[in-house]
């Protein structure tokens, strides 16, 4: 769905509240809740966005929250940056589950960030596409050591965090070392 839970967003927020950030893209923002949150704290900050489903970026005003948003599928390889950009933090809130583990594993690293923020939901948790868009299909599931494992260096790391009944939520802050 294009909101997420608020599980886990404290911790989110804590764990880059030490960063310094001016520029920040957003990987799948869906209604903008993780721009909505940080901006409060970094009200400087540049925020980007790749959105996948067009229909979003108006239904939930997203030109008014990103100074750039990119219609396109952030896991195509063919997905071009221009040398200038480089991003300070790059947020996958609630998008690995819904992109197969390799595709989503390159998209991770070869998107431009100095940091990276993932939350995702740990464990099976069904969903099948929402209001005609199949990018909100659930086709990967994932658990805490396997994200761990994957993304090596995990500077910080919660979870699980239960969200609502059965289901959890894990929040995992990246670091590029050397850069």
């Amino acid at each position: 769905m294009p909101g997420s839970s608020t599980e886990g967003k404290r911790e989110g927020l804590e764990f880059v509240l030490g960063l310094e950030l001016h520029h920040v893209l957003d990987v799948g923002p869906g209604v903008g809740t993780w721009r909505d949150l940080l901006v409060t704290f970094f009200p400087d900050a540049h925020f980007h966005a790749i959105e996948i489903f067009e229909p979003y970026v108006k239904r939930y005003r997203l030109e008014s929250k990103y100074e750039q948003i990119r219609v396109a599928d952030a896991a195509d390889p063919a997905l071009e940056f221009k040398p200038f950009e480089f991003y300070d933090l790059a947020i996958f809130g609630d998008v690995l589950e819904h992109i197969e583990r390799e595709r989503a594993v390159a998209m991770v690293w070869r998107l431009p960030w100095r940091h990276a923020l993932i939350s995702l939901p740990l464990g099976e948790y069904l969903q099948g596409p929402v209001d005609g868009n199949d990018a909100e299909a659930h086709v990967e599931t994932w658990t805490g050591r396997q994200v761990i494992e994957t993304f090596h260096p995990v500077r910080s790391w919660a979870g699980p965090i239960v969200s609502e009944p059965g289901h959890e939520v894990g929040v995992f802050l990246l670091e590029r070392l050397g850069i």
